[in-house]
């Protein structure tokens, strides 16, 4: 009978040790926001990116790498587009908005 009140008193003494360290909050730093802040400035951008430009239109289809700021009608004479495609301007600078960063580079892929 001894032998029983002194495992049933270990049992519950452990588990109030376990729902304690449940409860509390940890002492340490998470690790996540190390790893957040080193790939948020692993990668910087040094004024080029790369254009994948394809297409039934486009006589040299490849990857070009342009100065940010270029121009869509630098990017077609360089592509060798034959016909300016609808909707793009040629003054205006080709749209950031849509590259991708793949190993360290900033691409933008075109179908036209």
């Amino acid at each position: 009978m001894k032998g029983l009140l002194t495992d049933i008193l270990l049992v519950f003494c452990l588990v109030a040790v376990l729902a304690a360290v449940a409860i509390l909050p940890s002492v340490a730093e998470p690790k996540t926001n190390a790893v957040l802040q080193e790939k948020e400035t692993e990668f910087s951008f040094d004024g080029t990116f790369d254009v994948i430009v394809q297409g039934d239109i486009v006589s040299a289809p490849g990857r070009y790498t342009f100065e940010y700021g270029a121009t869509y009608g630098a990017l077609f004479s360089v592509a060798g587009v034959q016909e300016i495609p609808s909707g793009f301007d040629c003054n205006a600078r080709v749209c950031m908005t849509d590259a991708v960063l793949i190993d360290g580079e900033y691409v933008l892929y075109l179908i036209l």
